[in-house]
């Protein structure tokens, strides 16, 4: 097979991406062809080690001529890779693929690749009003992470016989043994009597961050020696900051930054937390269940 990946987000840490990463591993080990195309990211030549090509291209769109461009840019990579399995892991990417193959023809005849999508969550409200009929209508077949996600499509023009749920899973071997990391533990002044809450989530809206701190801190007075990792960066940390500043947890919450050694860290951690307002499967809770 020749498979083709897009993307809208850019290639750096995220649950769709390590998927994509774990994905192309399995599939190039099997003498298969992939390929993930969006725009750069931190993580580029780590997916480039494991055998996939990565193709820059930035996926979003905000008007029809540079939906247009995108197609055409799109229909050439596929032309050019022998591409026989295009698979977009958004709605925008689908639309992208449908108009690339399906719509527009650029001289050339229309093409019958099968456009696979992967739903993992849609957040935009907008988007999810019109995309149980705009999947129906621009895919061949729809993957969803969860049952969840996948009953909310069908409620919205989504025919069953065009979906289904495949859980995406762990690499259980970079999680054994679990053996706390003392050099981490140094490294964020966390001692032996600490009870370690922690956290592995973008700073963004939909995390829930601030749930979390207040909670954190009605838990304090009962446990004085509760301590917080929040592992990750994002949009909204220099918010969520100046909330721990202004409960007064300063020394109580540890800011770690993105990480790429997750197994070492969830291993410092005695409880694991998620506090999302919405979420489908995510990578986080999957990793920490390993």
């Amino acid at each position: 097979m020749r498979i083709l990946y897009l993307m809208t987000e850019p290639f750096g840490f995220g649950g769709v991406q390590s998927d994509m990463l774990a994905l192309g591993k399995a599939y190039s080990a099997r003498g298969h062809y992939v390929a993930v195309a969006t725009s750069t990211g931190e993580r580029v030549a780590e997916l480039e080690a494991t055998g996939t090509e990565f193709i820059e291209l930035d996926m979003r769109f905000w008007s029809p001529w540079r939906l247009f461009r995108l197609a055409r840019q799109l229909r050439q990579i596929i032309d050019s890779r022998e591409i026989n399995i295009v698979a977009p892991q958004s709605v925008r990417t689908t639309l992208i693929c449908w108009a690339a193959l399906r719509l527009l023809s650029f001289g050339r005849k229309r093409s019958r690749e099968p456009i696979i999508t992967t739903i993992h969550n849609i957040h935009n409200p907008v988007h999810f009003r019109y995309a149980g009929r705009l999947l129906e209508t621009c895919s061949d077949f729809v993957i969803f992470e969860s049952n969840y996600e996948r009953d909310r499509l069908l409620k919205s023009g989504l025919s069953p016989a065009r979906s289904e749920v495949v859980h995406s899973g762990i690499d259980l071997d970079r999680f054994q043994p679990s053996v706390p990391d003392n050099t981490l533990r140094e490294q964020y002044k966390i001692d032996a009597n600490h009870l370690v809450f922690g956290i592995v989530a973008r700073f963004s809206e939909e995390k829930g961050h601030d749930h979390l701190l207040r909670a954190f801190k009605r838990l304090v007075p009962g446990a004085p020696h509760a301590r917080l990792l929040l592992i990750g960066d994002g949009p909204l940390e220099n918010d969520i900051r100046a909330l721990v500043a202004e409960l007064d947890l300063e020394p109580l919450v540890v800011f770690t930054g993105a990480q790429r050694n997750i197994p070492e860290h969830l291993s410092i951690i005695d409880v694991f937390v998620l506090a999302s307002t919405r979420e489908s499967f995510p990578l986080s809770a999957r990793e920490a269940m390993a």
